[in-house]
């Protein structure tokens, strides 16, 4: 590989990356992408709150639904994010039934005060997570 080719796998992967495989439940290319985020120094902990902040979204987007909001543009005003942000959204969330999002909040709980208890690498904490999250 080219260091063009290498830099700009790195360059793409970022921690919104890394949330967007999660929700759409691609463990191995989201597995990789966690590898390389640790190994640039991304913190664990910002890590963890943007996985957080992610499952959020899909949370929220289901309650609008059952409220009856269901239109990209008025779910994207409800979230406050930028609507072509909000279509990855809607389709991820219907990965995502609310039996399953409560287990990933329990996961993220875990892996939270796992994080700053300090008992475990970041890394074999955030590497479980990913595992728990996507085979809740």
């Amino acid at each position: 590989a080219t260091i063009n080719q290498l830099v700009g796998i790195y360059a793409n992967q970022d921690v919104f990356e890394y949330t967007r495989l999660l929700g759409n439940q691609e463990y191995q290319k989201a597995e990789q992408v966690l590898s390389n985020l640790l190994e640039s120094g991304q913190s664990p902990q910002q890590i963890i709150s943007q996985v957080i902040r992610h499952f959020i979204m899909l949370w929220k987007i289901k309650g609008l639904n059952r409220a009856g909001v269901s239109r990209p543009d008025k779910l994207a005003e409800e979230l406050k994010v930028y609507q072509k942000y909000v279509t990855q959204y809607i389709e991820q969330s219907k990965n995502w039934n609310s039996l399953r999002l409560q287990r990933v909040f329990q996961h993220l709980f875990h892996a939270d005060r796992e994080l700053k208890n300090n008992s475990l690498e970041p890394q074999i904490v955030l590497d479980m997570l990913s595992y728990k999250i996507i085979n809740s």
